[in-house]
This record gives C-alpha cells, structure tokens and sequence, in this order.
C-alpha cells in the first residue's frame, strides 16, 4: 500500500474518536469521502437534495427533484444511496464490496454513523491498520471472522494472510483460539529450525552417533527427541487425516515405540520412558489436528484471495479468444503450491540422520558394518515416507485446479453476457480495428452505457477498454443547455461546437451551465463553449429602443421646432431619466408613464406594446413596455381616452405639464399576490426562505410522513375583481390544491392548508391559478418557494400526541 494511503486510513480512525457533536451531517460527510476517493463527481456532490429523497423514498418518487445533468436513477446517486443504506444497517462488508478498504474506515469512522457492533469497533480500532492494504477478499474474510467469531472463519484468515496475522487479529475470546495459534504460529512456524537444531546436536559428530547406537550414554533432551523423530512426521500425519486414508494409528505406533526404547536404553526407567513417549504422541496428534484443520480451509481461502479474482481479470483479458483454462490452470495450481508452502511450510527430516549412519559403517567392518547398513537402509526408507509425493500441498491445490475450470467459464460466461446485451441495445458496440488479443472492448454511444461497461470489464483496467462518443455526449448537452436558455429561438449549436446565443446575458447563463455540467463525469471533457451573435434583427430592435426612448425622455417640439430635454442638462442622469430600459435592453420602463400615451405625438409610427411575460428572462422579440400604464380619471375598463391635442407652443420647453393626474392603471384587471409572513407550524416566515422546524413539534399523518399546518394568504392587487380560481402546493413532484374564492379588488384571503411532508429537506412551491383561468394584469408574482428543513423524527413530542389522540 502507499504511504499516503495508510495515512489516510490512520487520519480516519483519529476522526472516528472525534466528539459526535463535532461531525458533520452524515451525507455531507460521505459525499465529500465518495467525491474524494473520485468514486462520485462534484455534481452528485452538489445533487444532495436528490440524494437525500432517494434515500428516503424511491427514485421514482424523487424524480422531481433531478436536473438536466443527473436524475434520480443515476448509477452514482444509486452507489450513494445504497452505500448510506449498508451503513446505517451496519452492513459493513456491502460497504467494502460498494467502494474499498479506505472508504469502509472512513465511512464507518468518521461519518456520524449511529450504529455500532462488532464489526465497525474493528474497523475503527488500531487492528484494522494491519489489513488495510490486504486485498479486498482477505479484508472481507477478516471482517466476516469478526462477525462470526467462528474458529474456522479465523482459520480462512490464517490460511490467507498466514497465521502470525490472523493470530494478531483473533480475539482471546474465541474459543480454540490460544491451541490453534501456538500450534500454528509457535510450533510449526518453528518446525523447520527446531529440526535443523536438533540433527546438529545429535548427528554432529561421530562420537554422538556411536553413543546413540550404543546406548552408554544420558537420553537426550525430550524436545530434541520429539524435534528429530516426531515433527518430521507432520506432513505424512496431515495428508493421511486429510486423506481420510488408513495408517493413522499405524504411524502413532511406528514412532512412538522407537521412543520407549531408546528412552528405556539409555539411562530412564521404563515407566518415565513409556510416560514421556505417551505424550509426545498426544502432543503429535493435537498438533497434527490442527495442521488438518487449517488445511481443510486453505484452498477455499487461496480460491477466494487469488484464484477467483484471476478469473474475473481472464475472462476480460480472454474474450473472444476461445477456450484459455488449459493456459491458466497451472499457473493456479502452482501459485497455489507456493503460496500453502510459505504458509504451512512442514519441516522435512534432516539427511544428516541417515549419512552419520553410513559413514560409520564405511568406517567398521565385520558384523557392524552389517548392521549399520541395515540401519541406513531404514532411515532412507523412513525419510522418503516423510516426504509424501504428491505432497499436502499438492494433494489441496489439486482441488483448486479442478474448481478452477468452473470459476473462469462463470466468470467469462458473466462477462461475455454483459457485453452482449450492451451491444444487443445500441448502448455500446465493439470498436473498428478490434482484434480477439485485445480482449472484451467497447465503444459506447453515451455516459450511461459507458458506465455499465465500466462495471461489466472492472476486473481489468476497464478505463483502457470502455470508451464513449464525446461528440454524441456534446450533442446531448448541448440540447439541454439550449432548452435551458428559450429553445433554438435563442441558441442553437455549430458544427464547429459552439453553443450560439441571440442575447449577450443568455451567453453568461450558458457558460454557468457549462460549469454546472463539467462537475459530471460526461461532460468533464466536453469541447462546447458559448458565444454570443447579434442579428441584423436585434440590432434593429435595439436602435429603435434607443429612438423610442430619445422620444420619451424629451419634450415635444418648442416654437422653435427642437426636441427639448424634460429635465434640465444638469439633471441629465440615469437616475433622473423618466424612461429607461430594464436587464432586458428592449423591455422599457418609465416612472411616470403618461409619457407612453404620447409616444404617437413624440415618435410618429413608432410601436411599444405590453411586454409579454418573461418569467424565465429569456429575453423579448421587439421593442415593448413593462409595468402598468395609467389614464386619466374616469377611464373604464380597457377604454381609450382620446388625448386631446396640445399646440406646440402651449407649455415651455423646458418642462411638460403633468396631464393624467389622478392616475389609474390603463386597464381594470386583478392581479393576484402571495401574502407575506406565511406561517408554517404557527412559526411566521417569508417567502423565498428557508424554513427550519423540529421534528419534535409537528403530528405524523396516516402515511408516516410529517403533518405541517400552513397559513397563507391570497391579496388581490389589482382594480377589479378575480374570478374563483386555486391555489396548488407542490412538494417533490406531488401537488395539493385547495379551492381560491372570488377576490375584489385589494380584497385577501387568509388560507390554511395541512400538508404531508416527510422528514429532511424538501422545497415547497405555492403557485396561484396553475392552470392561468384568471387574465391577470402580471403573471409573475404567482409563485413562492420556500426550503423546508425538518430536523428529527415527527411526532415526538407527548404533549402533541395526546393533543392529536383527543382531536
């Protein structure tokens, strides 16, 4: 593992002993841990809200709150949602399959989890350092072992790491444990030495060998005896009890009755010599249990570490090149060997045993070099019975071999099944120039079938073998960014990748989509860039916005016949200017709006319709006036008053005299307005806000969700009355109307409505006559939104609860 990722393994498992008061919202945290691991991009991030109703519904119930770029089905919002789900089940080992080792230690750590267990204790402790650069399968078993608290879950784990970890991580508690460890951690890591130790003290010299034959001299130690006679037997003992073969008892009696006559020969009674060799052969036989044991598990464990993995990464690398076990078997089957032999590596006798005996009898003669051959001649024979061929080692990766062959055709059976449908539904296709020694390759038309290609070749550098049409992914952006922004009445894209905008703000609003799209994978790379062009059209609409307003802004002709400025020069400023043009440069407004009614008197020929609504600003066609104009008193209704006509000369040019005063708006028409100071759960707060409330405080509804008590008002803003009409409240995608009565003019509504709104964050919209049945002098302050946050479980509160029970 590198250093920099222990390091951030060690940083997380500081933080999970950090205050829980002091962490951040869970899915911020993860969000920021998935982001930075590069597992999710910056839009997911940005997406919370999406996130967090998935979580809590469905994705089709949140389909409301997705964007252009990323809905609520998204492959990545899932990864999130079902990440967030394992963890809060406590289901540790879904969260290492979803992401890896480093994310697992953060998000159990350092992510305001609640739940706890044995599993996520380890994952948090010192211990969990030791394996965080262990391969995924091995963390698994280890947190499978932990979970289980099974002796033979823990035995997988000796069987994959070795046992001197697997002895580390085992807790005291398990049962078997403190037997298993010192057998194979303690005697068999030590086998090999103690035998090699024990045939130098014995068979170093000559003189030793002849007082061993002779039996004139002291016993040697026990342990030196059972390291020469008795260890070399381990692996003979085990492949017989793995076997299941016959001879078991056979061995027992071969070598332990050797032991009483040698004890009994030299120097020990006979009853300590019968004792002493009697538990040696019941040490042997613990001993060897627990090599029988282990070696049950170890091929699984190498299956899982090694093989199984191999053959997700060859049935990649191989598709479309035929049958390829005969090529991979025995790289397995060998791998395996090396692998069991490093682990359970049984000590084999030392030679010296059988050649001391030998040169002694080239040495001797007569009757004694007879029996010393004799005795050469056993030694061989019983050296070569402790070296089984084919060994254990052998006898188990055999079986890995045989399960092998079953594992690759699954696994290139699953892969070969992915990337036909992948290009069975137009989603990807194999690319031009394809080779069978390229392996599994696709070309994919857009991000979301990349994204499946990703996940059906993951096993083999999948980023190198799925690729998608950046062209096709500009395309499709581009359409959304041009929808965004009015249709192709207003933008549209070039060949040559450019999205073309008619006004010079839709530019800026296109280049901030840009930026919003580039946070997602797809179109991180996207060629697209934005541009502004004016037309011949809007030119003409912009020089006769300025005549308009030149005409507007001056008084009618003097005696002299010159236009005359309605302010004097020294009052010339924007801010003192009567008419002006609004953020959109064809929509004018003017504070005093007599001025428009003489427009035909100040500019003959000229035209400034009502603007139209523009409530997404994507800009007007022609030159027009936004606001209410005003008539004289006495106008009716959309009557027009003739205007009666001025000579020239009848007022000073300096000045124009006010001529529709008192005012009134030109036409009657309502005009409907949200009230300010809302009130949701009697707390008062405003449109366009956020809003928080407690949990603890709000009645849960038959559905579960939380009951919320909202107060509004309807005010009527207009001069003449509005038919009956609704209000609709929306929240996610699901809509609530009640019933609006006629209003008159400057008449209010005071409204109360109960809303079901689940716990979390969730944006609330009230609009007014949804369906436009009301004419209505401004259709744009319909609307108010609001940002509701409810903190905690509803229906909490007892006081509450037994107010809704006597209701």
């Amino acid at each position: 593992m590198h250093r920099t990722r222990l390091w951030i393994v060690f940083f997380a498992l500081l933080m999970g002993l950090a205050s829980p008061t002091a962490r951040a919202d869970t899915l911020d945290t993860v969000l920021q841990i998935l982001h930075h691991a590069q597992l999710i991009d910056q839009g997911i991030v940005d997406a919370k809200p999406l996130v967090q109703c998935v979580i809590e519904h469905s994705p089709q119930y949140c389909l409301d709150e997705g964007s252009a770029y990323v809905g609520a089905s998204d492959p990545k919002i899932k990864l999130v949602v079902d990440l967030i789900k394992a963890a809060r089940a406590s289901d540790w080992l879904l969260v290492l399959e979803l992401t890896g080792t480093d994310v697992l230690t953060q998000v159990a750590c350092n992510a305001g989890i609640p739940a706890g267990g044995a599993v996520k204790e380890f994952i948090c402790s010192g211990l969990m350092v030791k394996v965080a650069k262990k391969a995924k399968p091995v963390v698994r078993q280890v947190l499978v072992a932990v979970k289980s608290g099974d002796l033979d879950d823990w035995l997988m784990v000796a069987t994959m790491t070795g046992p001197t970890l697997a002895c580390d991580l085992m807790p005291s508690s398990i049962p078997g444990k403190d037997a298993v460890c010192s057998v194979l951690g303690q005697v068999l890591g030590g086998a090999v030495q103690a035998v090699a130790d024990a045939a130098d003290a014995v068979w170093g010299s000559a003189t030793a060998v002849g007082e061993w034959i002779s039996g004139q001299s002291k016993h040697m130690p026990v342990e030196t005896y059972y390291a020469l006679y008795w260890k070399p037997w381990y692996h003979t003992g085990t492949l017989i009890q793995l076997r299941g073969q016959p001879g078991w008892g056979g061995l027992l009696k071969e070598v332990r009755d050797p032991c009483e006559d040698y004890f009994d020969s030299h120097t020990m009674s006979q009853d300590h010599a019968q004792q002493v060799c009697d538990d040696m052969r019941d040490r042997f036989s613990r001993e060897v249990g627990v090599f029988v044991q282990a070696m049950r598990q170890a091929p699984e464990a190498y299956r899982r570490a090694v093989a199984l993995p191999l053959a997700d990464v060859w049935a990649v690398t191989d598709h479309g090149k035929g049958d390829t076990l005969a090529a991979h078997r025995p790289l397995v089957v060998n791998g395996c060997e090396v692998d069991l032999r490093a682990k359970f590596p049984f000590p084999e006798p030392d030679p010296r045993q059988c050649t001391a005996i030998r040169d002694m009898a080239n040495q001797m003669g007569g009757p004694w070099n007879q029996g010393l051959q004799g005795l050469y001649q056993q030694c061989t024979h019983r050296q070569l019975r402790q070296v089984p061929q084919p060994s254990v080692w052998e006898d188990r990766c055999e079986r890995i071999g045989q399960q092998f062959a079953t594992d690759l055709l699954a696994a290139r059976i699953k892969v070969e099944s992915s990337v036909k449908t992948l290009v069975q539904s137009g989603a990807c296709v194999v690319p031009a120039g394809w080779k069978s020694s390229d392996g599994a390759k696709l070309a994919c038309a857009d991000y979301r079938g990349y994204q499946q290609c990703l996940d059906a070749l993951a096993a083999a550098h999948p980023e190198k073998r799925c690729s998608f049409d950046q062209r096709q992914a500009d395309v499709e952006l581009a359409g959304k960014i041009v929808e965004q922004l009015g249709g192709r009445e207003r933008c549209g894209r070039t060949q040559a990748g450019e999205i073309v905008c008619l006004r010079p703000w839709l530019q800026s609003r296109c280049e901030n989509e840009l930026a919003k799209a580039r946070q997602f994978g797809q179109y991180a790379q996207t060629g697209l860039s934005c541009r502004y062009q004016q037309t011949p059209a809007y030119a003409q609409a912009l020089s006769e916005v300025d005549r308009i307003l030149d005409a507007l802004n001056r008084a009618p002709a003097g005696p002299a016949g010159e236009m005359r400025l309605r302010q004097p020069n020294t009052a010339a400023s924007v801010r003192m200017i009567n008419c002006k043009a609004t953020r959109d440069p064809l929509a004018i407004s003017c504070n005093n709006t007599g001025v428009i009614l003489e427009l035909d008197e100040r500019l003959p020929g000229a035209r400034l319709p009502h603007c139209q609504p523009d409530p997404n600003f994507w800009g007007v066609d022609a030159p027009c006036y936004v606001g209410a104009l005003e008539l004289p008193q006495g106008a009716l209704g959309q009557q027009q008053v003739p205007l009666p006509r001025r000579p020239r000369d009848e007022s000073p040019p300096e000045r124009i005299q006010p001529r529709l005063d008192p005012r009134r708006q030109m036409r009657a028409a309502p005009d409907l307005q949200l009230g300010a100071g809302p009130k949701f759960a009697g707390s008062t707060q405003a449109w366009q806000s956020a809003v928080p409330l407690a949990g603890s405080a709000l009645a849960i509804d038959r559905s579960g969700n939380c009951s919320l008590r909202l107060e509004y008002s309807v005010i009527n803003r207009g001069s003449a009355a509005s038919a009956a009409t609704q209000i609709e409240f929306m929240i996610e995608g699901r809509t609530q109307d009640q019933a609006l009565p006629a209003l008159a003019a400057g008449a209010q509504f005071d409204g109360v409505v109960t809303l079901s709104i689940p716990a979390g964050q969730h944006r609330l919209r009230a609009r007014i006559d949804p369906q436009n049945r009301v004419d209505e002098l401004s259709e744009d302050n319909n609307d108010g939104t609001v940002s509701v946050q409810i903190e905690g479980a509803c229906g909490r509160d007892p006081k509450l609860l037994n107010l809704r029970r006597r209701d």
